[in-house]
């Protein structure tokens, strides 16, 4: 199964969440789970989907 050509007809406008990203179109949203504690930091994991498989998430200093 060619994963990009399933995920070519994906498209965040019909979706709940969207990401808004520098790099517009590229992610779609599969699945996310957050927590938010009084007196502690809120915690968001999101799972994403891409047609393309070069794209990167990689951040200087931050492990992707």
């Amino acid at each position: 199964m060619d994963i990009a050509a399933a995920l070519k007809g994906y498209s965040q406008a019909t979706r709940q969440i969207q990401l808004d990203t520098t790099m517009a179109g590229t992610f779609v949203v599969e699945r996310f789970h957050g927590r938010e504690v009084v007196d502690e930091s809120f915690r968001f994991e999101i799972d994403v989907l891409s047609a393309s498989g070069a794209s990167s998430l990689n951040r200087p200093g931050i492990q992707a």
